[in-house]
């Protein structure tokens, strides 16, 4: 986006400065010595660039549409949360978000509006994959060390103080958000099955697409040596698998089957532009296309980063209502 912005920004200085070497044959000759090279810059961009006869200089600028708390609506669909669903942005006809819903059950009004959103936000995303209240309090603490002037609240707090609010933070999401943590209960359980199995040292899922996802983690051990280089001595370090670390996988399923959901989205949508559900005959939802004649594809260029979408300003609503039906 930044750099579509700087040649839009080209464009249009092109635009005006050949407008005005119509009016003005002598531009160039007339121009001062510094200003010449970049007139002539200018001027060889105009010859690529369309301006409609009223002067009007079509825009490619790319419009960012980022899904609001799109781990949450994940859960919220995949646990059947309605309220999830409803805080995450997902449903209903206002709009809501988590964040500062749930800072507003917080019992601290000597903390401002917008540091007190900042604050539940961090400790949620970490919260919705997962992590400990150790690391949790770790990234407020970082937080308020980075930016002391930006978050003054928590940069006043001790850590003891800051391990506090952390287990404030994180009592409203296990209260308010009690279908998340049963996810991540019902996933690591999932895991506990599959080690106590016995049979294989990974787990395995098939997303609605039909890709077939695998998570395999070992435990480390750090082996480093001396090498002389030819120039100087090099410490390289090797770290060799030391059997399977089922704790990190453990750990680690619940982001990552939310994450493969988020890529079966994305994939589903570039592919099909608007997709449904079906089932096979043992109940497994599956993925189809839209209609054969293509009125529900996309026709028109899309940027892809996470959870995080862009096209041109005139298909943001098409987008968006794409994202939303397939999401569904």
């Amino acid at each position: 986006c930044y750099l579509r912005a700087c040649l839009e920004i080209t464009s249009g200085s092109a635009a005006v400065i050949k407008v005005r070497e119509k009016q003005n044959p002598k531009l160039l000759e007339e121009a001062k010595p510094k200003e010449k090279k970049w007139l002539r810059a200018l001027l060889s961009w105009s010859r690529e660039i369309k301006v409609d006869k009223d002067g009007t200089l079509l825009s490619h600028l790319p419009i960012e549409m980022d899904q609001s708390n799109s781990a949450y609506q994940h859960i919220g669909c995949l646990m059947d949360d309605e309220k999830l669903r409803r805080w995450s942005n997902l449903e209903g006809d206002e709009y809501h978000d988590l964040y500062t819903e749930i800072g507003n059950l917080l019992n601290r009004n000597d903390i401002e509006k917008k540091e007190r959103r900042k604050i539940i936000k961090e400790v949620a995303k970490k919260w919705g994959y997962g992590a400990t209240l150790t690391t949790c309090a770790g990234t407020l603490w970082e937080l308020g060390a980075d930016e002391p002037e930006k978050y003054t609240y928590l940069h006043s707090l001790t850590y003891s103080q800051l391990w506090a609010l952390t287990t404030e933070v994180v009592g409203l999401l296990d209260r308010e958000c009690d279908s998340a943590r049963q996810f991540f209960n019902d996933v690591h359980q999932i895991v506990d099955n599959v080690r106590d199995n016995g049979q294989v040292d990974y787990i395995a899922w098939r997303t609605p697409m039909g890709f077939e996802m695998f998570e395999k983690k070992v435990r480390e051990k750090r082996d480093q040596r001396d090498i002389w280089s030819g120039d100087k001595d090099i410490y390289p370090v090797v770290y060799r698998p030391k059997g399977i670390a089922w704790h990190k996988m453990k750990t680690s399923a619940p982001p990552n089957v939310v994450h493969s959901l988020d890529a079966c989205l994305l994939h589903g949508t570039l592919w099909a532009g608007r997709f449904w559900g079906d089932k096979d005959e043992e109940g497994r939802v599956y993925v189809i296309a839209g209609n054969e004649d293509g009125s529900d594809y996309i026709p028109y260029p899309v940027i892809t980063i996470h959870d995080a979408f862009a096209c041109h300003a005139s298909y943001c609503e098409d987008l968006n209502q794409k994202l939303r039906d397939n999401l569904k």
